[in-house]
């Protein structure tokens, strides 16, 4: 039986940096719309202000179609200095329980990863909550990877080296989308980088590959950024399928990964969701898929939305890196 309980010990950079930042109350009673303005703003103005300007990267925005007749916004990020020649694809998928997040919450972001990985990405805004649940974030998920590779020719892309990442919420829509490819046996998506992903509905956690049944979910039931109590609002308004084959892919047989892409995992330590994710990493290196496993001991779920963290600055490291060693996995397949 499994044991991660070392990795909640609470980082000092993490302790020092909660201290220093003690979390803003809402004000009471607003709404949706307007906690997500604020949320999103402070999630925006936080990147650009630890990361940005980022130059030498040409952004496109466009309006795309989806399969229940609605549009959705994706931005479209290329190398100034490379605007013609045929680059790798990444989607990125953005964290916030399915409720928070846009696109310009994740444009700094997008633009880094084009310089850094030398990719066309696109980045997507799926509909969220609580006006969109389940499955339309999915759906669109799907939408918009269908879309892209019908349009590599318009944008350049290689279409034989195609990567799909997502960080929370998002992981769990990039895991979705290379399942789907499994059951369409379309394989498009040559890698998954899952950052922090939700991977098993609670009715049915596998408590009994954890010793003592003891989970993450209680361990970390306070920690910062996602308690328990976050993590249940936000699953009270996606409304996920419980039965749907997509929402808990732990829990799938073995021979449903049969053919998976190499899968990089960033855990985070101190998360209510860190034994899900470690626990579906085995079962894909069980399965025969390759798997690259980077962990943050004593951080707190979705840490790198703080891009001002030294451990955030690792991360995005490792997730180059982890770009890379999909690649080359790719080469030598």
């Amino acid at each position: 039986m499994a044991d991660f309980t070392k990795y909640s010990s609470p980082a000092s950079e993490w302790v020092e940096y909660e201290a220093a930042h003690p979390v803003p109350n809402m004000p009471p009673g607003i709404s949706h719309e307007q906690r997500k303005a604020l949320f999103n703003t402070a999630r925006e103005k936080a990147f650009a202000e630890a990361l940005g300007p980022v130059k030498g990267v040409a952004a496109i925005d466009v309006s795309i179609p989806t399969s229940d007749e609605s549009l959705i916004a994706v931005r479209i990020y290329r190398l100034e200095d490379d605007l013609d020649a045929l680059l790798p694809l990444y989607i990125h998928l953005h964290a916030g329980g399915f409720y928070f997040g846009n696109i310009e919450t994740e444009d700094v972001w997008c633009r880094l990863l084009c310089i850094n990985t030398r990719s066309v990405v696109m980045n997507v805004n799926y509909r969220h909550t609580p006006e969109w649940t389940f499955p339309t974030p999915m759906q669109d998920t799907f939408d918009a990877l269908d879309w892209i590779i019908k349009e590599y020719r318009t944008y350049n892309v290689d279409k034989r080296s195609v990567i799909i990442g997502g960080i929370s919420a998002g992981a769990a829509l990039a895991c979705a989308a290379m399942l789907r490819e499994q059951d369409n046996a379309t394989n498009r998506i040559s890698g998954l980088i899952l950052t922090v992903p939700p991977t098993v509905d609670e009715a049915d956690y596998p408590r009994y590959l954890l010793k003592d049944g003891y989970t993450s979910l209680e361990q970390n039931a306070d920690a910062a950024i996602l308690p328990r109590t976050s993590l249940k609002f936000f699953q009270s308004l996606y409304k996920a399928d419980r039965g749907h084959p997509y929402t808990s892919p732990l829990v799938l047989p073995e021979s449903s990964f049969h053919g998976f892409p190499p899968t990089c995992f960033h855990i985070a330590g101190l998360d209510p969701l860190r034994d899900e994710g470690l626990l579906f990493a085995r079962k894909l290196a069980k399965a025969g898929v390759e798997t690259r496993v980077d962990i943050y001991p004593g951080f707190p779920h979705a840490f790198m939305t703080l891009p001002e963290l030294a451990e955030s600055e690792r991360w995005r490291n490792d997730l180059y890196k982890g770009v890379s060693w999909i690649r080359k996995s790719q080469s030598l397949g």
